[in-house]
């Protein structure tokens, strides 16, 4: 119904993704002994392994992709690509531009792609052979021409197509973790990294007498890995683990002052899975064996 000045109301409609360039897109069977050296740039990359394993070296990590599965590269983190020797792989690899964080919750992630999203993915592919002359010989020759006789929308429906992907990736990984950390960081309103790192410390401090892994630290907040462990280094200066055990060393120290325990005790209480590695790890963080550094609080009583 019109309103009292004859207008219509309206609403104005958000978007989640939006992609703004493609830089590559090839779709291609690669030898098994394939070794691409890497590369990396200020765009993103989606890799998918239509057929055949092969694997992805994602920043420092080294990811196998199984058939049907896929991995989302961020931009300026160094990757590369490789088969596994045995068998021949064909893969779907699309670089982009896109103005969307909320890509960031699956990034560096190995991703499990659905009936629904491999039916997307080939209509990009089918677009993309209508909007351009692709690289068929050459998976390296990656400069895109548009053809002039594609048929109206090509390049839109590409467009839509890739973005529509992207949503559905998402969602799945909101359906995975249902809470509203993960909600909210997809939806835009995203937590501010500093009280992110913040909450992730408290986390850390509250359970120095136990043994927390990234992987549980990733889903106690429901963020990927790569964005966690990237945000935590660059707001600390420490990676996650180097922070942990930093403080665990420090909490050490205060029971060592204390002079009520043995370090055998002190390394259990401190969820050290050996006296020796929380003599190694010690030495490691103050220089000085957990010994060493009784002897130096003794020696300080002296004087």
């Amino acid at each position: 119904m019109k309103n009292a000045n004859n207008s219509f109301p309206s609403f104005p409609l958000m978007d989640l993704i939006t992609v703004t360039k493609i830089h590559s897109l090839y779709y291609y069977e690669f030898p098994a002994d394939y070794r691409f050296q890497g590369e990396q740039h200020d765009f993103w990359e989606l890799v998918y392994a239509d057929k055949g394993d092969c694997f992805v070296q994602n920043g420092n990590e080294r990811i196998i992709l199984q058939s049907g599965e896929a991995i989302l590269t961020a931009p300026n983190v160094f990757h590369s690509l490789g088969g596994n020797g045995a068998n021949l792989f064909n893969v779907f690899v699309i670089s982009f531009s896109c103005r969307a964080k909320a890509l960031e919750a699956i990034a560096g992630e190995r991703i499990t792609v659905t009936a629904a999203q491999r039916s997307l993915i080939s209509n990009i592919i089918k677009e993309a052979h209508h909007a351009f002359f692709l690289p068929i010989i050459d998976p390296m020759v990656i400069e895109l021409h548009p053809r002039e006789d594609a048929p109206l929308g090509s390049q839109q429906l590409m467009k839509n197509y890739l973005e529509e992907l992207f949503i559905s990736l998402l969602r799945k990984q909101v359906q995975d973790h249902s809470t509203a950390p993960v909600l909210s960081f997809l939806t835009g309103k995203t937590t501010d990294p500093k009280n992110l790192i913040e909450a992730i410390e408290k986390h850390l401090l509250d359970n120095l007498d136990k043994d927390v892994s990234i992987t549980a630290i990733c889903e106690a907040f429901h963020y990927s890995k790569n964005y966690i462990c990237s945000h935590f280094k660059q707001q600390t200066g420490y990676s996650i683990m180097e922070y942990y055990n930093r403080a665990k060393i420090e909490r050490a120290k205060e029971l060592i002052r204390e002079r009520k325990y043995s370090f055998a005790t002190i390394a259990e209480m401190l969820g050290f899975s050996s006296p020796g590695y929380f003599s190694k790890t010690f030495k490691r963080v103050t220089g000085q064996s957990p010994q060493q550094y009784l002897h130096s609080l003794r020696s300080i009583l002296v004087q």
